[in-house]
């Protein structure tokens, strides 16, 4: 009787994890093929073919802010928008102008001396 160690065992489970590999490295550049725009779409290139910033998607769970909201619930709002930047973008911004400019949302301005800043991971009131 002939036995077969884990000597002639080591060929087989490297052809199967080669195998599984490149079919999964396969299946993944099948999928990440990149659609051009149809013209039909109205998607345009710009004129000047410089890359532009990409600008988050629209939220379509976004709660809108009121014009009567506090500044603390406009806060909470835009820390919410805050966190859906970061897992977009997987960086956080530098300052809330940063935010804003890539994220734009429409809020109401913050009491008189103060203004809103990026703290800690959150939007929070702080004195001009």
């Amino acid at each position: 009787m002939l036995f077969l160690g884990a000597a002639s065992q080591a060929p087989m489970k490297v052809s199967l994890r080669l195998s599984c590999g490149l079919l999964l490295g396969a299946a993944l550049l099948a999928g990440c093929k990149k659609d051009a725009p149809s013209p039909a779409a109205g998607g345009t290139a710009p004129a000047t073919g410089a890359p532009q910033a990409a600008a988050l998607p629209p939220n379509p769970h976004f709660q809108s802010i009121k014009p009567d909201a506090t500044a603390e619930e406009v806060a909470g709002l835009l820390t919410t928008e805050l966190r859906r930047y970061l897992a977009y973008k997987r960086v956080l911004p530098k300052n809330f102008e940063e935010f804003m400019t890539n994220d734009p949302i429409t809020y109401p301005p913050p009491p008189a001396g103060k203004k809103y800043v990026i703290l800690g991971g959150r939007v929070v009131l702080a004195n001009k």
